[in-house]
């Protein structure tokens, strides 16, 4: 505040305090003049005033808030705001102290920064407590899966760290029902035999039906011949992942013992002594054929009767 006051006197008067012009701090302040004539009489001058600085209220403290000001919270002054990491100004970024002591707007508050819900691989599961600033995710995938990519996750305030995670299928289908081995005998008066046996049914951890291929052996309903047969089936998943379901078929050969030759003997036997198979005897002339005139190979390995004889 400058103050100018203009006293006349006759003579120069003398002051005691700061001269007209001069700047003044807040508070009281007074300037005495004395003037002072020939015969020695004074007289005194004394200007009092008071220099009152306009202030608006003072701002408050706020969680993660902070504030600089150009000149406190006095009149004019320009404060600004800002918030810690994580936050954002919610509200006017500053604020000016107006000469009728009041401020240009309201003060804002600090807000936490938030993220948008990271997506859940499928086939597995996530876990977040929040998805504000400085949240952690978990991620995991479900048994028979693997998991690429991030495991765990940090909210920067506007996105998440790391990569994405998915969930890889590593396990193999299952078989439910894969055929037994087989063992069966010989169709009559042949060394094979026709085989029928049920296509397995598999199924997957994914929920989606493997499909299934034969990659090994004779089909179902053909003819096997005797000995040991090898079937394989593959189930496969989309992912790759396989598993085979293999099974034997076995053909034994049923037969009944050899005829044995005898003088005067002939013996008629198409399909040998398999099973199955007739055998019919006749004699040469001069025998008299004794017993039955055929016998047939059982399915035992056992001929239906004794073998006739052809006496002389």
């Amino acid at each position: 505040m400058r103050i100018s006051p203009t006293p006349i006197y006759d003579i120069t008067p003398s002051r005691s305090g700061s001269p007209s012009g001069s700047t003044f701090s807040e508070g009281r302040h007074s300037i005495t003049y004395t003037a002072r004539d020939s015969a020695g009489q004074t007289a005194t001058c004394v200007v009092s005033f008071s220099v009152v600085t306009i202030r608006c209220s003072s701002i408050g403290s706020s969680s993660y808030r902070s504030v600089s000001c150009t000149n406190s919270n006095i009149a004019n002054s320009k404060c600004t705001f800002s918030c810690s990491t994580g936050y954002y100004v919610n509200g006017a970024s500053y604020v000016y102290c107006r000469t009728s002591r009041s401020w240009s707007d309201s003060f804002p508050t600090c807000s936490i920064r938030t993220c948008s819900p990271p997506p859940t691989p499928s086939y597995g599961s996530r876990s977040c407590p929040h998805y504000n600033y400085g949240a952690t995710c978990s991620f995991s995938c479900n048994s028979g899966y693997r998991l690429s990519g991030s495991s765990t996750r940090v909210c920067d305030g506007s996105s998440w760290s790391g990569t994405a995670p998915s969930c890889s299928d590593t396990q193999s289908p299952t078989f439910s029902n894969c055929p037994s081995n087989i063992v069966t005998t010989n169709a009559d008066r042949t060394r094979s035999a026709v085989v029928s046996y049920p296509t397995p049914s598999a199924s997957d951890n994914s929920g989606s039906t493997p499909s299934i291929s034969k990659t090994r052996g004779q089909n179902s309903g053909t003819s096997f011949s005797a000995g040991v047969h090898s079937i394989t089936f593959r189930a496969t998943d989309g992912s790759g992942n396989y598993r085979d379901c293999t099974f034997s078929i076995t053909v034994n050969v049923v037969s009944c013992s050899a005829v044995p030759s005898q003088a005067g003997r002939t013996a008629s036997c198409p399909h040998g002594s398999l099973k199955g198979a007739t055998c019919s005897f006749s004699c040469g002339v001069g025998y008299h054929l004794s017993g039955p005139t055929s016998v047939s190979c059982d399915s035992d390995g056992d001929w239906s009767a004794g073998f006739a004889n052809c006496n002389g």
